[in-house]
């Protein structure tokens, strides 16, 4: 029979247990943080390391060069662009990268992070970006899983771009780190005029598309009694649109003065204007060392050959192939359809708007400039643009 243990002896077995307890615990965690010091050092070490597993500034400096592209005779399929073999190498490490990663999986997203790795599409409002993102694998927002579509004739635009920015995900481009950044552009003229009339309570009641938000719709319907007309909201831009006062909160619309609304929502302060607020100076604002980056763009007027040239630009050897499905114009388009709010202006509210446009002008043309599949008949072509809306804008001042 064995005898009964002591008090004693049952703690000192307590105090052992515990002991190698906490000896086994120690050592756990020992060896966890000794493999997370290895990774953070491999991980450091690897963000150091040359071309292919780090390689935006070799980019910078030797891709998508303008003292790249040879111009032959224009050709109906490539527009006379020859790529250099230097520029064709190092747009296959952007492809190489992209697809090892994404066959790691590690292009899934989450609703908080886009993907570091590859390009880039920024998709500004009525500017014909919805139509291209319908041509990118990865064209759709931060939260849905990557690739999101099947796209047929892919180009090497939608094999290297991995991230697409549009409302709500502008805001994400701060954090960004991209090879090249893709963006949608369209003249600042016509592209407010067709955000005005495109977002206008009236029109979209008259499209079928309604405010569900009832908080929000009953905001809406005030302001815009402000703005029954485009000529009547561009009345409140008249002299300096920047002198204005809407010491409110983003999110809010406070209609006590149409003036200070009408010149608040312009300037991008009233985030229910959508088109309004995302405009090119927040856009730009939150694009990181923008000075720096490597620049593809379209412009609505040229929308398709503008996509072709970067296209090409980026290493496509074959025909850039739009689909015969794809009608662009009836994505958001709303042409074909009479609406109740109109795009007409008189001269004098013309000439007002523009004054009021000059800051996106500049910022218009500023990029313009700095993008590779734009060369200078290209920018002709947008000033020319610009000054049948805008003749009286200084237009040396932005190129």
């Amino acid at each position: 029979m064995t005898p009964p243990r002591s008090n004693r002896s049952r703690k000192k077995e307590t105090r052992r247990k515990a002991f190698l307890h906490t000896v086994v615990a120690t050592a756990t965690v020992g060896i966890v943080l000794s493999t997370l010091i290895l990774v953070c050092i491999t991980n450091r070490a690897t963000e150091g390391a040359s071309t292919p597993t780090r390689l935006r500034h070799d980019m910078l400096n030797i891709q998508l060069s303008r003292q790249n592209v040879v111009y032959p005779n224009a050709s109906a399929t490539h527009f006379g662009y020859k790529i250099s073999p230097r520029m064709q190498f190092d747009v296959r490490v952007i492809s190489n990268r992209v697809e090892a990663i994404s066959a790691q999986g590690e292009t899934q997203r989450i609703p908080t992070l886009q993907s570091p790795v590859g390009g880039a599409f920024v998709h500004l409002g009525k500017t014909g970006g919805s139509a291209l993102s319908s041509l990118l694998r990865n064209g759709c927002h931060s939260w849905s899983p990557h690739p999101c579509r099947n796209v047929t004739d892919e180009t090497m635009a939608s094999r290297l771009i991995t991230s697409y920015y549009h409302v709500p995900d502008f805001g994400l481009l701060r954090q960004s780190n991209h090879d090249f950044y893709f963006i949608t552009l369209r003249d600042p003229f016509d592209r407010v005029i067709s955000a005005f009339v495109f977002e206008h309570i009236i029109n979209r009641r008259a499209r079928g598309e309604p405010v569900e938000n009832p908080v929000l719709r009953d905001k809406l319907e005030r302001a815009y009694q402000c703005f029954p007309s485009l000529e009547a909201y561009v009345g409140f831009l008249k002299g300096d649109s920047l002198d204005f006062s809407y010491p409110y909160h983003q999110a809010v619309i406070v209609d006590k003065s149409c003036k200070n609304l009408a010149r608040a929502a312009l300037h991008g302060k009233v985030r229910p204007f959508n088109h309004f607020f995302f405009n090119y100076r927040r856009i730009f604002s939150f694009l990181p060392k923008p000075e720096s980056q490597i620049f593809l763009v379209t412009r609505q007027e040229n929308l398709w050959e503008d996509w072709e040239r970067a296209n090409v630009l980026l290493g496509q050897e074959e025909p850039v192939i739009i689909p015969a499905d794809l009608d662009f114009r009836a994505v958001r388009n709303t042409t074909t359809l009479t609406l109740p709010v109109t795009r007409g202006l008189s001269a004098d509210g013309r000439q007002t708007l523009c004054t009021a446009l000059e800051h996106e002008y500049y910022v218009f043309f500023w990029i313009l400039r700095r993008a590779r599949n734009i060369q200078s008949e290209h920018l002709q072509q947008s000033i020319e643009k610009a000054k049948v809306n805008c003749p009286k804008l200084p237009y040396t001042n932005f190129v």
